[in-house]
């Protein structure tokens, strides 16, 4: 199954760049979906849950770690991964359009 960052490599056209400037760019991708997604799930959070949270992350979990406690904590998670999904194909969109 594909990620949603190697469809956006597709849409974007870039699928025919080498492999490692593939990968680097997923990267940058997958690291804008992961703290577009948290900021999102931060302003859902009560302040009895962002407490929580704060206490988790000073174990310093590993960011796949984190993804597992907000889907498992805030319940809308799964709808603030794809929001921030379609907003980043959204702006790269309109930039390759300008």
């Amino acid at each position: 199954m594909k990620k949603p960052t190697q469809d956006m490599l597709e849409v974007l056209g870039l699928s025919d760049l080498s492999e490692e400037e593939q990968q680097s760019l997923l990267i940058d991708m997958q690291q804008l979906i992961f703290k577009g997604s948290v900021v999102r799930m931060l302003e859902m959070m009560s302040e009895e849950t962002k407490d929580a949270f704060n206490e988790y992350l000073s174990g310093n979990p590993s960011e796949d770690e984190v993804m597992e406690y907000l889907e498992k904590e805030v319940p809308e998670a799964k709808e603030a991964i794809l929001d921030t999904i379609a907003e980043l194909k959204s702006d790269i969109l309109a930039g390759t359009q300008a």
